[in-house]
C-alpha cells in the first residue's frame, strides 16, 4: 500500500517533470496579467476625469479602476481564455504518456497503483493552475491597494472570481483528460477535445438554423445557444445569474456536479483503457460506430439545409429542390462516414467499410431535415397550456417608441432583455389564448397571400412571448398579433393594461428619478416638451414632477383608452448612465389626451400652447399625395437590373394648393404635426403616410418669425382626409 509520504514525493516529482507547464501558467497569470493591469492603472489620467466630470470625477475614476480590476482579476474574457488554454494544455500534457506504448509499459511496471498514478497527475494539474492564478491575483491586488483603490474591488470579489474560474477550469481540464483517455495519439486527443468542447454548441446552432429557416414563429434567445452539458455553457449561466443579480449557487452546483461526473468517468475509463490503445486513433473500438453517427448526421443535415436554402432562393420548383437536397444529403453522409472510417482505421483503403452506417446516417439526416421543414411534430405552432406556465414576459416591439430599458443602477440594455428580466405576467390563460389566435389569424392570412407576400400594413404587429415554464425552462415564440381583431383587442387590453405589464415595460419607476435627473448636467439633460409646433425647455424640478405624473397616468390609462387617441405632445430628455463611458440615455415619452395629470401640469406651468388658434395665421396650405401604393407596385413590377423611370415616379406626386378659408378649416381639423409621429403598434389612431401637408403662415406671425421658411410639416390622420383633397390629388 502506498504511504502518504510516498504520494507526496510522487506529487513533487510530477510537478518537477511538468516545469514547462508551470512556466506557461506563470507567464499567463503573473507576467501577462500583472503587466497588463499595471499598464492599465498607469494609463489613468486623473486630471482628465476632474476636468470632464467635476464633482463626479472620483466616482467615475472608481468605475474605471473597477473595470480594470474586473478585466484582470474577475471572470473576464482574458482570464477565461487563459483558463481554457491551460485546461487543455495541463489535461492533455499530464496524460499524454498514454499515447506512447513504451512509456505505458514503463509506468505499468512500476509498483504504483493505477488509481494513485491517476490521482497524482490529476492533483498536479490543479496545483499548477491554482498556484499561478493566486500568485498573479495577489500581486494585482497589492497594486490596487497601493494605488488607493482597494475599496473599489474587495478581495472577496477577487476570491469569488477565482472560485468560479477554478470550477470552470476543472471542467475544461476533465474534458482534456477524457480526450486523451479516449484516443491513442496526441493529434486525435486535440481533435477529440475540440469535438467535446464544441459538439453541443454546434448541434444547438444547427437546430436554431433549421428553426429560423423553416419555422414561422421561432425566436432565438440566449438559451437556444447555451450548452447544458458543457463547462462553457454552465459558466455562461453563472455569469448571467450574476448580471441579472440572481443567486449563482444553483448554477455553481450544476458546474461542480458536472465536474464530478466527468472526474468519475475519466477515472473509470483510465482503468479500463486497453494497453494496446497507444498509437491508435480511438482507444475503445465500440465507440467508432457511435462517433461516426454523432458526427456524420449533423454534417449531412447542415449541408442539406445549405443546399436547400440556395435552391429555394433561386427556383420556385420545391420538388426539384427537395430531390437535389436528398441526393446531396446522402452523398455527404457517405463521404463524411468514409472519411471518419479512414481516420479511425488509419488506412484510406478501409474508408468505405461499414456500408450499413451510410444508410443509417443518411436516413437520420433526412429524417431530421424534413422533420424540421415540414414540422411533423407541430413544434413551431405549439402553445403551452396555461397549467404548464409559471409567468410570462410580453414584448410588443416598438410600442410607445420604446427600444431600450434602464435598470435600478441606471445601466442601459436593449428593451427585449430588459423586459425578459423585469416583466412577470401571471395571466397565462389570456396570453396563451392571444398566441393561439394570432397564429390562427396569421396562418389564414398567409394561406391566402402566399409566402412571398406580406399582409397589409397595420393588420398584424410583431411581438415576442417568453413562457417561463414550471419545469424551469423558458420557451420563446414570436407572433404576429392581429391588432385590428376585436377578440385580440380585448385580450391585449387585459394584458397590457395590467400592472404586471406596465411595471415590466416602463423603467422610470425602477430607480430614483430625482437623483438621476439631478446627477445629469443641465446641458446633457436637454429636457423639453413639444407639441409638434412649439418647443419648451423644462427645468429639472419640472421634469421630476412630470415623470412622476406621467407614470401615474401610464398606470391609470388602459390599452383601449388610447386606441382612438393620438399623442398631442412629447416629453424628451436624457439621463447620464451609471457607467464609465459617460453614456447618455434617450427618453421620448408620448403624451396622449387621456393623460390628464401630465397635461394639466403642463398647462398650469404655461408649457401647453394647444389652446392657441393657428388658423388666423395661415395664408395657404400645400398638400402632396405621393401615391405610395402605386410607387410600390411599380417597383415590384420592375424587371431585375432595370433602372427606374424617375420621371414617371415624379409624375405620380400630385400637389394642390389651398387658400380658401373654408378649405383651410376642413384640412386643419384632420392633421397633426409630423414631429409628433408615434409608431402605433396597438393599431390605434394613425397618420396617412401618402400625404404631406405644408402650411404657409403669415410673415408677421410668431410661428413665421420662429421657423421662417422651415415651418413644421403636417400629416393627415387616416380616414380624416377631406374628399375634395382626395379628388384634387388623384
Amino acid at each position: 500500500m502506498t504511504s502518504r509520504s510516498s504520494s507526496w514525493v510522487d506529487l513533487r516529482e510530477n510537478n518537477k517533470r511538468r516545469m514547462w507547464q508551470w512556466c506557461v501558467a506563470l507567464f499567463f497569470f503573473v507576467i501577462l496579467n500583472v503587466v497588463g493591469f499595471l499598464i492599465s492603472m498607469m494609463s489613468l489620467n486623473t486630471d482628465y476625469y476632474m476636468r470632464t466630470y467635476g464633482s463626479r470625477a472620483n466616482a467615475m475614476l472608481g468605475e474605471a479602476v473597477k473595470g480594470f480590476a474586473d478585466m484582470f482579476m474577475g471572470v473576464s474574457a482574458i482570464n477565461i481564455s487563459f483558463t481554457i488554454v491551460l485546461g487543455a494544455l495541463l489535461g492533455i500534457g499530464g496524460y499524454v504518456y498514454l499515447d506512447n506504448r513504451a512509456k505505458v509499459d514503463f509506468y505499468e511496471s512500476m509498483p504504483l497503483k493505477k488509481g494513485s498514478r491517476f490521482s497524482v497527475i490529476w492533483l498536479s494539474g490543479l496545483i499548477i493552475y491554482a498556484g499561478s492564478y493566486l500568485i498573479g491575483m495577489l500581486i494585482n491586488y497589492g497594486i490596487l491597494t497601493a494605488s488607493g483603490f482597494g475599496s473599489v474591488y474587495p478581495i472577496a470579489e477577487a476570491l469569488r472570481s477565482f472560485i468560479i474560474l477554478f470550477a470552470f477550469y476543472i471542467g475544461v481540464y476533465h474534458l482534456a483528460i477524457l480526450s486523451v483517455i479516449l484516443t491513442g495519439t496526441g493529434f486525435s486527443a486535440v481533435c477529440a477535445f475540440a469535438v467535446l468542447s464544441l459538439y453541443e454548441l454546434v448541434i444547438r446552432g444547427i437546430t436554431v438554423l433549421l428553426k429560423n429557416d423553416f419555422f414561422r414563429y421561432a425566436h432565438t434567445i440566449y438559451d437556444d445557444y447555451t450548452p447544458l452539458l458543457s463547462p462553457y455553457g454552465l459558466l455562461s449561466l453563472i455569469l448571467r445569474s450574476i448580471a441579472d443579480e440572481m443567486p449563482m449557487m444553483p448554477q455553481m452546483c450544476k458546474l461542480c456536479a458536472f465536474d464530478f461526473v466527468l472526474l468519475i468517468l475519466c477515472y473509470i475509463l483510465y482503468h479500463k483503457r486497453p494497453l494496446e490503445a497507444s498509437g491508435k486513433t480511438l482507444a475503445f473500438k465500440r465507440l467508432k460506430g457511435i462517433l461516426k453517427l454523432l458526427i456524420t448526421v449533423p454534417v449531412a443535415v447542415f449541408v442539406a439545409d445549405l443546399v436547400y436554402g440556395i435552391l429555394d432562393e433561386s427556383s420556385t420548383d420545391t420538388f426539384k429542390a427537395s430531390v437535389v437536397t436528398v441526393f446531396v444529403a446522402i452523398l455527404t453522409a457517405i463521404l463524411a462516414s468514409a472519411l471518419i472510417q479512414g481516420i479511425f482505421e488509419q488506412d484510406i483503403r478501409l474508408a468505405f467499410k461499414k456500408k450499413l452506417n451510410w444508410l443509417l446516417c443518411s436516413a437520420l439526416a433526412l429524417l431530421i431535415f424534413f422533420g424540421f421543414r415540414e414540422d411533423w411534430i407541430g413544434l413551431d405552432r405549439f402553445v403551452p397550456s396555461p397549467s404548464m406556465v409559471n409567468t410570462i414576459a410580453f414584448y410588443p416591439q416598438g410600442y410607445d417608441n420604446r427600444y431600450s430599458g434602464v435598470d435600478g443602477d441606471l445601466e442601459w440594455e436593449d428593451l427585449e432583455s430588459y423586459i425578459r428580466r423585469n416583466m412577470y405576467i401571471y395571466d397565462a390563460s389570456t396570453m396563451c389564448d392571444l398566441a393561439k389566435l394570432s397564429i390562427q389569424r396569421y396562418d389564414a392570412e398567409m394561406e391566402v397571400l402566399g409566402e412571398d407576400e406580406y399582409p397589409e400594413t397595420g393588420m398584424f404587429e410583431y411581438a415576442v412571448v417568453y413562457y417561463r415554464l414550471k419545469n424551469g425552462h423558458t420557451m420563446c415564440r414570436q407572433i404576429q398579433v392581429p391588432v385590428k381583431d376585436e377578440a385580440a383587442i380585448d385580450m391585449l387590453d387585459k394584458l397590457m393594461s395590467s400592472y404586471e405589464f406596465k411595471s415590466g415595460f416602463y423603467d422610470m419607476d425602477k430607480y430614483d428619478i430625482r437623483t438621476a435627473v439631478n446627477n445629469t448636467r443641465m446641458n446633457d439633460l436637454s429636457s423639453r416638451y413639444s407639441d409638434g409646433v412649439w418647443e419648451e425647455s423644462l427645468t429639472q424640478d419640472e421634469l421630476n414632477d412630470l415623470i412622476e405624473l406621467y407614470m401615474d397616468d401610464v398606470y391609470r390609462c388602459t390599452f383601449k383608452d388610447r386606441l382612438d387617441e393620438y399623442p398631442n405632445g412629447h416629453i424628451t430628455f436624457m439621463l447620464a448612465a451609471n457607467d464609465r463611458y459617460g453614456r447618455l440615455i434617450d427618453y421620448d415619452l408620448p403624451i396622449y389626451p387621456c393623460m390628464t395629470g401630465t397635461m394639466d401640469y403642463l398647462k398650469a406651468h404655461g408649457h401647453d400652447k394647444s389652446t392657441l388658434d393657428l388658423r388666423e395665421y395661415i395664408t395657404g396650405i400645400s398638400v402632396t399625395n405621393y401615391h405610395n401604393d402605386e410607387v410600390d407596385e411599380y417597383y415590384d413590377s420592375l424587371p431585375e437590373g432595370e433602372d427606374p423611370d424617375y420621371e414617371y415616379l415624379e409624375s405620380l406626386n400630385k400637389s394642390w394648393y389651398y387658400d380658401d378659408p373654408a378649405d383651410i378649416d376642413a384640412i386643419i381639423t384632420g392633421v397633426t404635426s409630423a414631429e409628433l409621429y408615434t409608431y402605433r403598434w396597438d393599431g390605434g389612431k394613425d397618420v396617412d403616410g401618402n400625404y404631406s401637408v405644408n402650411i404657409d403662415f403669415a410673415k408677421e406671425s410668431d410661428i413665421s418669425s420662429k421657423f421662417g421658411a422651415y415651418a413644421p410639416s403636417y400629416q393627415f390622420f387616416k380616414d380624416e382626409i377631406p374628399d375634395f383633397v382626395v379628388n384634387d390629388t388623384k
